[in-house]
This record gives C-alpha cells, sequence and structure tokens, in this order.
C-alpha cells in the first residue's frame, strides 16, 4: 500500500509510430509477496513510478489517492477478487479511464472471457515474461496519455 516512488525515472525509447513513451504510475493490486516485489522490479526498470496494494480493497482506496496511468490486478486474491476489484475500477464515476490488466495463472478461454466481461483492458499471463509485461505496461500508458490529451482538447471545445 506504500508508494515506491522512483524520483527520476528515466525516459522510454521513443515508439516507432512516433508517440513518446513517457514512464508511467503503475497500481501493482497482488496479495502475493514474491509476484508483488517481482512486479515492483520490473516495472521501476523501466522507468515507472509504483504504488502497491496488497488486496481489492486497499488497491481501491489507492486508486483515488494516487491517480494512477495503469492498473495491474491479480485476479487471484482473498476479500476481493481481481475481476469484482476491476468492475468497480470500470463503474467509478467520470470520464478518466483507466486500463486495467489482469495478471493471472488461468488462461482458459471461459477465465479470460470472464475479465474481459468485467471490463479488463488485457491480460498477461503467470509465468510473466518481463519483456511482454514491460510492452504491455507501455502500450496502457500511452493510451492513456492519448485519452487524457483527447479529453482535454474537448473540453476546450
Amino acid at each position: 500500500m506504500t508508494p515506491d516512488a522512483n524520483t527520476n525515472p528515466a525516459p522510454l525509447p521513443a515508439p516507432a509510430h512516433g508517440i513518446s513513451a513517457v514512464p508511467g504510475h503503475v497500481l501493482v493490486v497482488e496479495d502475493q509477496v514474491y509476484d508483488r516485489e517481482m512486479l515492483v522490479r520490473v516495472l521501476q526498470s523501466d522507468g515507472h513510478r509504483v504504488t502497491t496494494a496488497t488486496s481489492g480493497t486497499l488497491g481501491l482506496a489507492e486508486l483515488d489517492r494516487v491517480d494512477p496511468d495503469v492498473v495491474l490486478c491479480d485476479v487471484m486474491m482473498p476479500e476481493m477478487n481481481g475481476l469484482d476489484f476491476c468492475r468497480a475500477v470500470k463503474r467509478r464515476p467520470g470520464d478518466d479511464f483507466v486500463p486495467v490488466l489482469l495478471v493471472t495463472g488461468r488462461v482458459d478461454r471461459e477465465d479470460l472471457l470472464a475479465g474481459f466481461e468485467a471490463g479488463a483492458d488485457d491480460y498477461i499471463a503467470k509465468p510473466i515474461e518481463h519483456r511482454e509485461l514491460k510492452a504491455r505496461v507501455r502500450t496502457m500508458v500511452r493510451i492513456r496519455q492519448l485519452q487524457k490529451q483527447l479529453v482535454a482538447q474537448s473540453r476546450k471545445l
């Protein structure tokens, strides 16, 4: 639940299509210590600021406090599972889009569909391949940045 701040994150290389890839702020909602620490390490190594929560309930509180660019959430957690957490995130009022990536070891078709129906924007399967994690998070940060720009421009109209 404590922010793991990276004070001077290194800029990410620009993607081929010219949109800058600025490091984002990632909320990691994961109850397992080993998995949570690994996610933090990998994301920080890619320049992202990371805040963690150990349950869906704490994740919702952190979401309002830190306004992350992306949320990574484990599916299998006690109290509030990742699907319920995702539904709660997507039901929040306002026009603020926050991408949710579900992290799971369950990747059969029904489990994936249940996640997308709960509002997940993407999945990453365990065991996590670090390059894939970095690429998926960068993509979601870029989408969030573009969405924020679109909202700001539409408010000017």
